[in-house]
């Protein structure tokens, strides 16, 4: 209830492109924007992957990645953009940071594979740009 609460008094989408119609990355802050509703469901979405990634750096030990996700949510809290390019250099520092077993390795690395060729072809076919 609390989160339903904080989410429905201080969401602002401030900034203008994103609510640009045509980009993908802008359809959950549209949708929060128009459906009150869709706040706790989205924010708690984020919760849970910020409680999973905390789960993973305890277990990680790593100062570096610590350093790299501190970093990270610090510059991401004071940006009102959504922009994928801001999250291509703290991904990839994480990665080259983390510590995958050679199994989550190839999973990663499969998705990484899917993810840009997806990419690629919605931008080929002008669907997010």
């Amino acid at each position: 209830s609390a989160v339903w609460v904080v989410s429905s008094i201080y969401f602002r989408n401030p900034h203008r492109w994103n609510h640009e119609h045509g980009f993908v990355r802008n359809w959950p802050l549209r949708l929060m924007g128009r459906v009150t509703l869709s706040r706790p469901i989205l924010i708690f979405a984020a919760l849970i992957g910020l409680c999973a990634l905390l789960v993973y750096l305890l277990k990680a030990r790593s100062f570096e990645l610590w350093l790299v996700v501190v970093l990270t949510l610090s510059m991401l809290a004071t940006t009102v953009i959504v922009e994928p390019r801001y999250y291509i250099a703290p991904f990839v520092l994480g990665t080259l940071f983390a510590r995958f077993p050679k199994q989550d390795q190839r999973r990663l690395l499969a998705w990484q594979i899917a993810l840009s060729a997806a990419g690629c072809i919605l931008i080929f076919w002008r669907v997010l740009w």
